[in-house]
């Protein structure tokens, strides 16, 4: 009697989940059906598959409208400010994690407040101080803007993970007669795979997606992003479905795939930044 009454009450909680599915995945299925549509189709066909499957639109898309240099453009600022960022960080946080020096606790809590910060708050002063180093317009610029808004949760969460490491191994390994930066490569970076795994992925996403930065710091044409590509297309072309469908879908894919290819770690590196000391 009391597994029926389980089974009866879970009916209602799998038909809310079914419909609440349903609705996750109908933009990504109208985004995909949307790509693959010639324009006739599409104001005569809306929500339906495509009779007739067509790459008309990705090829326009990259063939005409620049798409193509605007993913390089992203693949590039994506690659440099997770890098440079992850450098940083590693140093810092090795530093307030396993090393004593005079305010290193002040310093960590200052870096702590900065998560609260908005972007919006200091993005006026950053630009003007790109500009006054002529860093506008470049790869470099954008990439140390990205690193300096990173910065402080990629050092809070690194300290978290480096803290919990034994400082046993640090201690066998001084022994055997590494350095200071051999116990970094050889024993805390090969331990922190997936704290660094949750970061990159935490960070690509928001790099490759984020819009305000780009658009402010890369206004040369061919120095644009995917989004600011994306969002010169909607602006200008509305009545172009198929491009702006396609230009979301290629936006929106290779995080996709980041996020499946790194699920395992950026799991796993979530649980233990959250429960280690």
């Amino acid at each position: 009697m009391a597994s029926i009454r389980a089974s009866l009450f879970k009916i209602p909680i799998h038909i809310i989940l079914i419909i609440y599915s349903i609705i996750s995945i109908f933009p990504f299925y109208y985004v995909v059906i949307t790509t693959f549509k010639s324009r006739d189709e599409f104001y005569t066909n809306v929500y339906a598959p495509p009779k007739n499957w067509t790459l008309e639109g990705v090829i326009t898309l990259y063939k005409d409208y620049g798409f193509g240099r605007a993913t390089l453009n992203s693949v590039i600022v994506t690659f440099l400010s997770i890098l440079i960022t992850l450098i940083i960080a590693t140093l810092a946080a090795y530093a307030y994690s396993k090393m004593k020096f005079i305010a290193r606790g002040f310093l960590l809590s200052l870096t702590v407040a900065l998560l609260g910060v908005p972007v919006m708050i200091v993005i006026i002063p950053v630009y003007v101080l790109m500009s006054k180093v002529n860093l506008l317009d470049s790869y470099i610029g954008v990439s140390l803007v990205y690193t300096a808004f990173n910065l402080p949760f990629y050092i809070f969460l690194l300290t978290s993970f480096f803290r919990a490491i034994p400082q046993a191994l640090l201690d066998a390994g001084r022994i055997d007669g590494c350095n200071r930066f051999e116990l970094l490569r050889k024993i805390i970076i090969p331990l922190s795979k997936p704290v660094y795994a949750t970061l990159i992925v935490i960070s690509t996403i928001w790099v490759w997606n984020e819009l305000l930065i780009a658009m402010m710091f890369l206004r040369k044409d061919d120095m644009h992003t995917i989004t600011v590509a994306l969002s010169r297309i909607v602006g200008r072309y509305s009545m172009h479905p198929e491009l702006i469908q396609a230009g979301a879908l290629f936006v929106a894919l290779p995080m996709i795939i980041l996020f499946l290819a790194g699920r395992k770690y950026f799991i796993q590196g979530l649980l233990s930044g959250a429960l280690k000391e």
